[in-house]
């Protein structure tokens, strides 16, 4: 994953004006969006769409994309705003902000249900640790002589 996030380029994101950035107890943020406007969280690093925020401080939001784009920018209130609501609704169970506001409340309140859903297939994990446990036993067999 090193060699992945290494070789994408990166851009220390600069909010302009009032709009601050949040952040929530799971603050890298991994989106793709799917065909139709879908959006994929958790996106695989070597998707070719892939965009990873991960905001540093309430001025500041480092973006990481496959794309070119400029090392240092300052965004957009539209920017910090999509860069809030991709946090939000990325976030285990906290979203954290230096100040209180509509906004924010709005975005807790939308995101809210996120806290119940599973954050990893359940099958798809235990198709994983299946397969570990069996090659382990396998491995760890007493040899028949």
């Amino acid at each position: 994953m090193a060699e992945l996030l290494a070789k994408m380029n990166w851009c220390l994101c600069r909010a302009s004006g009032i709009s601050k950035f949040i952040t929530s107890d799971s603050p890298l943020c991994v989106f793709s969006e799917k065909a139709g406007g879908k959006a994929l969280f958790g996106a695989g690093f070597g998707l070719p769409n892939v965009e990873v925020y991960f905001p540093i401080s309430p001025s500041y939001c480092l973006r990481l994309e496959n794309r070119q784009m400029q090392r240092r920018a300052t965004v957009s209130r539209h920017f910090v705003d999509e860069a809030n609501r991709r946090t939000a609704a990325n976030a285990e169970r906290y979203v954290i902000s230096n100040r209180s506001s509509a906004k924010i409340a709005a975005l807790t309140a939308e995101f809210g249900f996120t806290r119940s859903l599973p954050k990893l297939d359940r099958k798809i994990v235990s198709d994983i640790m299946g397969r570990r446990l069996r090659a382990n036993l396998e491995r760890n067999r007493p040899k028949k002589r």
